[in-house]
């Protein structure tokens, strides 16, 4: 009868344990990503790791390897889709008011720009939230700018855009 009452214990919690797992997360996360900041790092070799925090409701955040053609293409609103990542440049200025750092090559201001891979759930709860880390090649500054930070957003599939988030100042090598 021992036997048979443990049994049963351990068949009512795996019970538990399957229903819950297939039940839908009840917490209401909006469908746009929502970004927080979370650190910059700088590193030995002039490159930086900067990380930020994300939730989203729907779980599509990432681009799959054959995202490239349609809204996804580089040639479809100047690549803005194309990647999903996207850092703006700032410098402190003699003034010290921050600029965006025009880039002459792309007759735009200087962007960081990366594709953050699919990293969509299985199964029927879609919420995600967790923390991104992307490193920035090296050099992170241009010389002449001794203090200077970086506004960042990301895109979801549906091409939902996230809010903007800020960094804080960060003061180069040199």
């Amino acid at each position: 009868m021992k036997q048979y009452r443990y049994f049963l214990y351990a068949f009512a919690l795996f019970g538990a344990l399957l229903s819950t797992s297939c039940l839908k997360d009840s917490r209401n996360i909006p469908n746009t990503p929502a970004i927080e900041f979370a650190d910059f790092v700088k590193l030995a070799n002039d490159s930086a790791d900067f990380s930020f925090t994300f939730k989203d409701g729907d779980g599509n955040i990432g681009l799959r390897a054959n995202d490239t053609s349609g809204q996804f293409s580089i040639n479809n609103a100047g690549g803005e889709y194309y990647y999903n990542l996207h850092m703006i440049y700032y410098f402190k200025d003699v003034d010290g008011k921050f600029k965006r750092y025009f880039n002459v090559n792309t007759n735009d201001s200087q962007r960081i720009t990366a594709r953050i891979p699919d990293i969509q759930p299985v199964g029927q709860n879609k919420i995600l939230d967790g923390t991104i880390k992307f490193r920035i090649d090296p050099p992170y500054w241009f010389p002449s700018h001794t203090t200077i930070k970086f506004d960042a957003y990301i895109y979801d599939r549906d091409l939902n855009k996230s809010n903007v988030i800020t960094s804080p100042e960060i003061t180069t090598p040199g």
